[in-house]
């Protein structure tokens, strides 16, 4: 029979305890790593670029988004509020034509002024042809430009409301009317 000291010596223990562990085998040196081919070095660099673009790309769509989760905030009034005139569309009437605005840089004569005209014009139709005005709206709101631009820095707007119920009575309009005249 072995005494205690023997078994302890040869690793074992005394009991229902596990065998301690004999010494482990002896490893070498570590195996050396072989050099990166180039194939082996393309392939690395297309992993990585594939996911630094990935990344760029899920970041910049999570900022897009983010940014877009913002709170409505109410534009603060403004101390004297404009009243803004409803939308309406060229016909008020049947007889009746109602232009949007038109706005005209013009060279002023005086320097008092910045040289820009705001004006919205209606122009009063013939009936029989009111339901075709709107074939000719671009050649109507070309002349009015021409003709504003010419005259504005030189005539009245009662001058120039006379210029153009002439010039506009080849396309059937009975007159035109200022509804806004304003120079800046």
């Amino acid at each position: 029979e072995k005494s205690k000291a023997d078994i302890d010596n040869e690793g074992l223990t005394l009991g229902n305890k596990k065998a301690a562990p004999v010494a482990e085998k002896e490893q070498g040196p570590p195996p050396k790593k072989e050099p990166l081919t180039e194939s082996k070095r393309s392939l690395v660099f297309i992993v990585v670029a594939t996911i630094v673009m990935v990344t760029i790309i899920a970041l910049g769509t999570a900022i897009f988004l983010l940014s877009g989760k913002k709170e409505n905030i109410p534009p603060a009034s403004s101390p004297n509020p404009v009243a803004l005139q409803p939308e309406t569309h060229f016909y008020s009437t049947k007889e009746d034509v109602i232009l949007d605005p038109f706005i005209v840089f013009f060279n002023p004569i005086t320097k008092d002024r910045t040289g820009v005209l705001v004006a919205r014009l209606s122009l009063l139709v013939r009936p029989e042809t009111s339901a075709n005005i709107e074939a000719d709206l671009f050649d109507i709101r070309k002349a009015i430009v021409e003709k504003l631009t010419i005259n504005v820095p030189i005539y009245s707007k009662q001058e120039i409301a006379a210029m153009l119920k002439e010039d506009l009575n080849r396309f059937n309009v009975k007159e035109a009317t200022f509804i806004r005249y304003e120079l800046h």
